[in-house]
This record gives C-alpha cells, sequence and structure tokens, in this order.
C-alpha cells in the first residue's frame, strides 16, 4: 500500500472513531494515523524523516506529521484512571448532532474555559438612578403607608411589598416619609419597598443632573463575584467484536454505537441544565455523599443568587394570562433581550386551554376529505403585552409539572445572560471568535480479561452553566393545571 496516497477509512463517518481496519497490512501502517495507539521509541525518526525528503514526499504533509508527532509526545495523561489507549475529540460531530429533545442545551450559547474553575462576574446593578428602595417604618393596614424616604417615588408608581408579596400603584406622595397607595395593604415594620418595574439594575434614586461647576452622581455597576469548579459529566459504552462483525455490511456497529452515547450525554445534559443541583448528594447530581453536579436553571433563579424578589413567585395556583403578562412585564423592565417561556407538557396544555377559554377565535382546519376534522392546538409562543414581542414557549419532559421559568438569551447591552462553559479535554483545532464550543470527547477502555472482545469506551464533558446576570430572570412554581 502507498502510504503517501493513504486517507483514513473513516474520514467520512462523521468524525468518529473508526469500525474497522479494512485495507490496513499488519506490516505497513500508514505514516500519518489521526489516532495514535502507542510511540515506537525504537524508531530512528531522523532517519525516517531523512528518507521521506529525499523520496520525495510532499513537504507540507511532512512538517504536519512531525507537528502531530511532536502534540503526541508532548501530551501527557493526568487523570487518574488507568488504561486510557484512546481519546477523541468529537467537537465536529457534536456540532452537527442537536437533538430535538434538548431545546435548552442547543439554545445556551457554549464558551470555552480554561483550568480546574471558571470565575466570573454576575451583574446585581447597572447604578441606575431611577429606583427605590426604602422600608416601611410602622406597619399598618391602611393605603397610606410611613416609610424610610418617598425619594423618586411619583403618582403612578407601582411598589412591591416584600414582605406582603403584593404590589400597589402610588396614587400621591404626602412627604418625605408618606406615601399614598390605590389601595388598602396590610405591611409589616421593616418591610422591605422597591419599585415593581424596577428598571434595569435599579436601586436607590441617584441624581443624574448636576450644575455647571458640579458633577453628576456615582452610578457605578454593581457585581458579584462568582467561581465554580467545572463539573464531569459522562456516560459509558460498549461493543462487541461479534457486533461490530456482523454488522459491517450494512452500518458501522460502532459509530452508531457513540452516536447513541453522546446523545444520551446530551439528554443527562439536557436534564442537569435544568435541575441540576450543587448540593444534592443523591443521583443523578451525586454519589450518595458527594455532591458532584452544577446549579441547573430551577436552582439558579431564586432570590439568593440575586433574582429580584416579585420575580420569583411561589404557591401561584391556578395558571392564567395575567400571571404570565406580570412575569413578562418584570423581564422586560429589566431590559431582558431573546426572552423564552420553559415549562412542563401540564402548563403548556393549560396555556392552550386557556386560549380555548378565552372567547378566541378557533379555526376548523379539514385534511382533505371536509368530514376529517383536525382538532386541538399547540402553543409554539406567546405575545408579551408590553413589548409586543413573540416569546418562544418550550415544552420540556424534564421540567416538573407546576414550573414555569422566565428565561432570556441576552442583557440590555447584548452580553450574553447565561452561558456554559466548556472545558477542553484535549487540543482543539484553531476555532474562530464566538465560534461555539463543545467539548464531548470519546475516550476508548482498554478490554478486560474476562471479556477480550468487549470494547467499552466513555463519552466525556467538562462544564459549568453560569447564569451572568439573575436581574432578566423569573420564576414561577406551585401552578396548577388549567
Amino acid at each position: 500500500m502507498n502510504s503517501s496516497n493513504w486517507a483514513p477509512p473513516f474520514v467520512g463517518n462523521g468524525g468518529f472513531m473508526a469500525g474497522d481496519l479494512t485495507g490496513w497490512s499488519m506490516g505497513s501502517l500508514p505514516r500519518s494515523v489521526p489516532i495514535y495507539r502507542g510511540i515506537n521509541f525504537d524508531e530512528k525518526p531522523g532517519e525516517e524523516l531523512l528518507a521521506r525528503v529525499q523520496s520525495g514526499e510532499d513537504l507540507g504533509r511532512l512538517i504536519a506529521d512531525i507537528v502531530a508527532r511532536q502534540n503526541l509526545m508532548e501530551r501527557g495523561i493526568t487523570s487518574a484512571t488507568s488504561n486510557l489507549p484512546i481519546r477523541e475529540n468529537l467537537e465536529a460531530p457534536a456540532s452537527l448532532l442537536i437533538p430535538l429533545d434538548t431545546p435548552v442545551r442547543n439554545r445556551i450559547p457554549r464558551t470555552i474555559g480554561s483550568g480546574s474553575a471558571t470565575a466570573w462576574r454576575q451583574i446585581t446593578s447597572l447604578g441606575g438612578g431611577y429606583g427605590i428602595s426604602t422600608t416601611v417604618t410602622s406597619g399598618a393596614s391602611s393605603a397610606t403607608q410611613t416609610v424610610g424616604s418617598t425619594a423618586g417615588m411619583q403618582a403612578g408608581d407601582v411598589l412591591y411589598f416584600e414582605t406582603t408579596n403584593a404590589e400597589r400603584i402610588v396614587s400621591s406622595v404626602t412627604n418625605a416619609t408618606t406615601v399614598v397607595l390605590t389601595a388598602t395593604i396590610s405591611t409589616t415594620t421593616s418591610e422591605v419597598v422597591t419599585f415593581a418595574q424596577g428598571q434595569p439594575g435599579s436601586g436607590a434614586t441617584a441624581r443624574s443632573f448636576f450644575t455647571e461647576s458640579g458633577a453628576p452622581a456615582d452610578h457605578t455597576t454593581t457585581y458579584a463575584a462568582k467561581s465554580l469548579s467545572y463539573k464531569l459529566l459522562g456516560t459509558y459504552g460498549s461493543i462487541t467484536g461479534f457486533a461490530m462483525a456482523a454488522g459491517a455490511n450494512f452500518q458501522d456497529q460502532r459509530g452508531t454505537e457513540m452516536t447513541n452515547a453522546i446523545y444520551n450525554l446530551m439528554l443527562n445534559e439536557e436534564n442537569a441544565l435544568i435541575n441540576g443541583s450543587l448540593t444534592d448528594t443523591a443521583s443523578p447530581w451525586g454519589d450518595g455523599s458527594t455532591a458532584m453536579a452544577f446549579n441547573g436553571l430551577r436552582n439558579l433563579i431564586t432570590t439568593a443568587n440575586g433574582v429580584p424578589t416579585p420575580q420569583v413567585q411561589t404557591s401561584v395556583g391556578a395558571l392564567t394570562f395575567a400571571h404570565m403578562d406580570a412575569q413578562l412585564r418584570r423581564q422586560w423592565t429589566q431590559g431582558a433581550q431573546g426572552r423564552w417561556i420553559l415549562c412542563s407538557a401540564q402548563e403548556a396544555l393549560s396555556i392552550a386551554h386557556l386560549f380555548d377559554a378565552s372567547g378566541s377565535t378557533n379555526r376548523v382546519m379539514f385534511s382533505g376529505n371536509p368530514a376529517d376534522l383536525i382538532a386541538g392546538r399547540q402553543v409554539r409562543g406567546y405575545v408579551c403585552p408590553v413589548s409586543g414581542e413573540v416569546v418562544p414557549v418550550i415544552v420540556s419532559r424534564f421540567v416538573p409539572p407546576g414550573t414555569m421559568l422566565f428565561c432570556a438569551d441576552r442583557l440590555p447591552s447584548g452580553q450574553p445572560a447565561l452561558d456554559v462553559n466548556v472545558l477542553p479535554q484535549v487540543q482543539l483545532p484553531q476555532l474562530a471568535p464566538n465560534a461555539q464550543i463543545q467539548g464531548y470527547v470519546a475516550q476508548e477502555l482498554a478490554p478486560t480479561t474476562s471479556a477480550p472482545q468487549v470494547y467499552p469506551f466513555i463519552v466525556t464533558v467538562y462544564e459549568v452553566l453560569r447564569m451572568k446576570a439573575a436581574t432578566v430572570f423569573a420564576k414561577s412554581t406551585g401552578l396548577t393545571a388549567v
């Protein structure tokens, strides 16, 4: 076999490892093997390379082979796991494999990381001078409330009382500490009062105007320092020699099994992105004694993580359009861009039932024969009554009934509100800026003496979900079916 014309037999196999060694002779292996099983240190590489130059071999191919050998020799395996004959980067096949059952994974951008942990700054306030933050100084059941300061309040503003978990509209401002509401509310002393329609990062009112010889007030963006170690996700797979031989006439059995393994890993990853828990030691987040996962969206969208209190609604009860409108309005006032709603099948059905019960125009569709009717509807989006934006409704089997997550792709500045930071496990090719990083790697494991013709492998990814700004997210729980 002329090795200068050799091409790997699995180039067209989607980037997966070869299912066979067809065309290779035991005594004459090609000089450029994409995946090396080891290095023969008895070779004299200098003499070999000289002979190849003298034979007139293409110089570019020769240089590429030298670089490949250098990279291989410099690569060190530091894992505690033994028997690691092969590791293969699955960047290309992972980029092409976009399962329909993983809408959250498919939507969140993936960025490349480094080291054993990632650190980032989460925006908690943009330093705007258009908010309020005060407390009730003496609780009362009245439309007139005494607060620490009414600075920034004016008629028409909507105030949120955190302990009471209620909103009230300002009728008038009597003085520096007294505000009159349009309806009675029962408050408690020291209850926190904020703008319900708080603008992006709003806090206490800050002066924006200044005199000719003065300066405006300091509007400083506030950040919370966040850091988290990368978490390891993986799945095992195996294929027997007999299965590879039996299926060789119609498909690459090994490639198929590896495709199934990476698809299964993506499903597990989808579950983690939604339900993952940083503290839960029970399976699938831990081994019974140690927590090994990262927090998913359900555990990230909390007041403890910086989500404004009005945007976390509990024990909601029956789902209503008014509730969805309120959550979408809160997101809008925070400047959320690229919004989407993540819910369970129960809430998807409730939305459809609400449309049917709202007196909306119902269209009856005929399929071919007029006697054949198509009933029912699927709600793919919900129009925000404030912005007019069609907000996609994403239904996932991993979201528990009674939960709706109101998410966003971007901040008002255009920065991503969420990303999955991925740690590459092997050297990746040069990637263009803004290219998504997948980070999936397949790793062959050595057969055992008890099962010498069972060829196992593992597909892994090292990653963590990062929330860049909690202010543009909202969560509703305790929803009941309609």
